[in-house]
C-alpha cells in the first residue's frame, strides 16, 4: 500500500490562506481563546460617538495567551477602526500606554468585526489589561445590554489618544473576543 504524498506546494499555501485571510479582516478559523461575551445579542439603541477612544478593563484567566486578533460587536456605518491592548496601570486604575494596535474597514452591517494587531501580545495568566477601540465615525456600541451599575465591565473613554481619561463606567456588558 502507498502513502499519499502531501505536495510539499499545498502545505505552503495554508498558511498563506491563512495569512490573506487575517489582513483582509476575517477571523481565524478556530474559535476565541477569551471572550468577553459569547453570543450575538447587542444593545440597538446605543451608539457610540467617533473619536472616541474606548478602553474596556479585562482580566485574563488561568492561562497564558498570546492575542493575534481582535474583534467587537458594531457597525451601522462605514469608516476606519482601530483595536488595540494597553496595559493596565494599577497606582491609577486606568489605561497605560498602547502595547498593540490593528486596523480595520469599519462595515455598515451589524456584526462581528476586527483587526489583526501588528504585534502579537502575550498576557499572562490572572494579568489585567486594557482593550481599546477608536473608530473615525459614529458607530452601533459594542456592548449587549444594561445590566445595572456595578454589574458590568470597567470601562474608561479617551478623546486625546489616551493622555486623559473619562470614567469609570461600569453599567453594560461589552461585546469583544480574542484570538490566539
Amino acid at each position: 500500500m502507498t502513502t499519499p504524498r502531501t505536495s510539499p506546494r499545498r502545505s505552503r499555501l495554508f498558511p498563506a490562506a491563512l495569512l490573506t485571510a487575517l489582513i483582509h479582516g476575517t477571523a481565524p478559523a478556530q474559535g476565541p481563546c477569551l471572550d468577553l461575551s459569547p453570543n450575538d445579542t447587542y444593545d440597538d439603541q446605543i451608539m457610540s460617538s467617533a473619536h472616541y477612544e474606548d478602553a474596556i478593563l479585562v482580566t485574563n484567566g488561568p492561562n497564558p495567551l498570546t492575542i493575534h486578533y481582535i474583534e467587537c460587536f458594531t457597525g451601522e456605518s462605514n469608516g476606519l477602526g482601530r483595536l488595540g491592548i494597553r496595559t493596565y496601570d494599577p497606582a491609577l486604575n486606568h489605561p497605560g500606554p498602547l502595547v498593540s494596535t490593528g486596523t480595520w474597514r469599519l462595515r455598515e452591517t451589524k456584526s462581528w468585526q476586527g483587526a489583526v494587531l501588528d504585534t502579537p501580545v502575550t498576557v499572562a495568566a490572572n494579568q489585567r489589561f486594557w482593550v481599546t477601540k477608536l473608530v473615525d465615525a459614529p458607530h452601533q456600541s459594542s456592548i449587549m445590554a444594561y445590566v445595572g451599575r456595578g454589574i458590568g465591565s470597567f470601562s474608561m473613554t479617551s478623546t486625546d489618544g489616551g493622555q486623559h481619561w473619562s470614567g469609570p463606567f461600569d453599567s453594560y456588558e461589552k461585546k469583544y473576543r480574542f484570538f490566539c
